[in-house]
């Protein structure tokens, strides 16, 4: 089992009711956990702010021994790949806001070249979606909850798997 793990994600944005899932596999996996939370250098003014929303999350998981990185680096998915590199990663966790957010990650330029992110084991922490709340009836809003899974199904599959 993996005993090197990262969890990046934008923290100051993350809903914190997720964390007690995650918190969940502390005992699977015993070893370290990184949080790591990328902004660009124009970001620089919110430092402060993003520290403490890492710190926040810190603080609701359950890991024996976590480490909190705020990382500078206008490029952040190159950053979180660079990172798990040089940490020697085993176990990525992220925390995608969006659908197309979670397809960079799979982009055809990445899985290509053999980023260090596509080369190990990827754990995707989702927010469960709410339901059309303009709804007319459980009728329409069960229609809608099924165009949106097959939407999902159909970017899972136009990712390019290798």
């Amino acid at each position: 089992l993996p005993n090197r793990l990262v969890f990046s994600a934008d923290f100051d944005v993350l809903h914190l009711h997720l964390l007690p899932r995650l918190s969940g596999l502390a005992s699977a996996f015993p070893g370290p956990l990184d949080l790591v939370q990328f902004y660009p250098p124009t970001a620089r003014a919110r430092r402060r702010q993003l520290k403490q929303a890492l710190g926040r999350a810190a603080a609701q998981l359950t890991w024996p021994v976590i480490t909190e990185h705020l990382v500078e680096d206008d490029a952040p998915l190159e950053g979180v790949s660079e990172y798990c590199a040089r940490t020697l990663a085993q176990l990525l966790i992220i925390a995608p806001a969006t659908t197309a957010q979670l397809l960079r990650y799979f982009d055809l330029c990445y899985t290509q070249t053999q980023a260090y992110h596509t080369q190990i084991p990827m754990l995707v922490l989702r927010a469960a979606e709410q339901p059309a709340a303009d709804t007319c009836c459980e009728h329409c809003q069960e229609r809608l909850a099924q165009e949106a899974a097959a939407t999902r199904l159909a970017a899972y599959h136009a990712v390019p798997w290798v």
